[in-house]
């Protein structure tokens, strides 16, 4: 992506009001959509990435029951969907703002024979209120909360879609990384990190770059309704970054770091400074 098309999507990440959500939607739909064919191979060929989302995925299986009714807000490629599907036996309910992941997402659903059970819908996740339905289970995975620019009608939304014992499951990168601290300190590279806290942060998206505003927990409040308590927190990649995965070379060692991931995720501290963080909160009113 060229300076001036990266210093436009700043721009509009920064402003965040009315009118520039349009254009900026309509910039993250191009950039999503011109991913969607080589999405899959990049972030599964990472291990960090792969495990993120098994421990994502297992903790919301923990939460689903038979007939559960379910949305995913943020689907892309429709990985975790149709893992859903598969797992549950359930239907899902799907958004997403690009028309090119969705346009995936549905031929993988063909291709597995389950186009059946999944619906998805193209639309900013700011709308989600639009939808009119009550859901058990509402999940967002692996950034979307990052680069939503209107968190104020995202959190109304989640009020208005769910009721009292309805399930929230978000995560979000987090301002605060271990693996990445412990780097940085051992390592002599004082720059390492250090733009997690900074307005806008430009993450890759398979050759484009987008911009993200890291939260950490404090900043839950701005996107979790005061109607939930939070139940549950995890930490995701708190050793090692998805960036950085291709520095561990050995098999073996790949291992020993995801199982050593599964096993302090949930761990007091630890929960809180993976490289994104995950939230388990439940309606109570």
């Amino acid at each position: 992506m060229n300076m001036a098309l990266i210093y436009e999507f700043k721009n509009l990440i920064q402003k965040m009001q009315g009118k520039d959500n349009e254009e900026y939607y309509r910039m993250l739909d191009q950039v999503f959509s011109r991913a969607s064919v080589i999405y899959d191979q990049r972030i599964l060929s990472n291990f960090v990435n792969v495990n993120i989302r098994n421990i994502e995925m297992s903790i919301l299986l923990s939460y689903s029951f038979k007939g559960c009714v379910a949305l995913e807000i943020g689907q892309g490629t429709g990985e975790e969907s149709s893992r859903y599907i598969k797992a549950t036996g359930n239907r899902l309910d799907a958004v997403d703002i690009s028309s090119g992941m969705i346009d995936y997402a549905r031929m993988k659903m063909t291709q597995m024979g389950i186009e059946g059970m999944y619906n998805a819908m193209c639309l900013p996740a700011a709308d989600i209120g639009n939808i009119k339905k009550a859901y058990d289970v509402v999940y967002s995975f692996n950034g979307l909360i990052n680069t939503e620019p209107d968190l104020t009608h995202l959190k109304d939304g989640f009020n208005e879609i769910t009721k009292p014992g309805s399930v929230l499951i978000l995560s979000f990168r987090n301002t605060s990384c271990l693996g990445e601290n412990l780097i940085r300190m051992i390592g002599n590279r004082p720059k390492m990190g250090r733009d997690r806290t900074l307005a806008s942060v430009d993450v890759q998206v398979a050759g484009d770059s987008v911009p993200s505003v890291y939260y950490s927990l404090d900043d839950a409040g701005k996107f979790i309704p005061e109607t939930f308590r939070i139940i549950g927190i995890y930490g995701l990649a708190v050793l090692l970054p998805p960036y950085l995965a291709d520095i561990v070379r050995s098999g073996i060692v790949r291992k020993i770091i995801s199982a050593a991931e599964r096993a302090i995720c949930f761990l007091p501290f630890f929960r809180t400074h993976g490289d994104e963080m995950l939230i388990v909160a439940r309606r109570y009113a």
